[in-house]
């Protein structure tokens, strides 16, 4: 696969991304209007079925709760976009990844993983012995 196919690819799976992601939304304020509806329906229930006892009408009532819902979500994930355009160390952090020092390399840890690569090639063990850089 060559670099604009995988561009193309990537294009595709953004767009079905997006796709996902505003369904996600258009399904949370789904379900917190049905909620909301459904709570002052009850509070309402004793008094009158046409309008809540808050004194909104029901359209204005969820209106506000859409709107309410879409802050709520936009200010979350321009709150995550910003921690995430610090680079990758903030998504390490966000990981809870640890942040190390890199370990030393010691020369006869270099000679033994030497060993082992060459290990694969199946040499005699007489020429290991006169490759053996000395240090």
């Amino acid at each position: 696969m060559d670099f604009f196919e995988r561009q193309d690819k990537a294009r595709r799976n953004t767009k079905l991304l997006v796709f996902y992601f505003s369904l996600a939304v258009l399904s949370l304020i789904l379900a917190v209007n049905i909620a909301v509806s459904l709570i002052f329906t009850g509070f309402t229930a004793a008094n009158s079925i046409d309008e809540p006892s808050i004194g909104w009408s029901r359209s204005e009532l969820l209106f506000w709760v859409t709107i309410g819902t879409l802050a709520v979500i936009l200010i979350g994930s321009v709150f995550k976009s910003l921690q995430l355009a610090r680079g990758g160390s903030a998504v390490a952090e966000l990981l809870w990844w640890k942040k190390c020092r890199s370990l030393p390399v010691y020369p006869s840890h270099r000679f033994t993983s030497w060993i082992a690569k060459l290990g694969s090639t199946r040499l005699r063990p007489g020429i290991l012995q006169a490759m053996r850089p000395s240090a």
